[in-house]
């Protein structure tokens, strides 16, 4: 986990703990365009895809409270959630900006 979360006063101990549990689950590794210069590099980002009900499993804690801490990590900056239509969503790690 990084040190700048666990430092971050604004993220609560579920939150932070809900953050270390999604680092447990099996990551996907995607290349994405990188900002730099050259047209033809490419970067990797690291997600998860889960389900809440496989969080709150791991967790031990409820469903409102694990909806609750991935609201606020994104909110943060932390990770960055994409939805999906069934009932798994991806996670990507990140880390704020400024």
């Amino acid at each position: 986990m990084p040190a700048d979360l666990i430092l971050d006063v604004c993220i609560f101990a579920n939150a932070k703990i809900v953050y270390a549990l999604l680092k447990t689950f099996p990551t996907n590794i995607v290349k994405t365009d990188s900002p730099s210069s050259s047209p033809s590099s490419s970067a990797t980002a690291a997600s998860v895809t889960v389900t809440h009900g496989a969080i709150t499993e791991r967790s031990g804690l409820s469903r409102h409270t694990v909806v609750k801490s991935l609201n606020r990590l994104e909110a943060a900056g932390w990770i960055i959630r994409e939805r999906s239509l069934g009932s798994a969503n991806t996670y990507f790690f990140t880390a704020p900006v400024g």
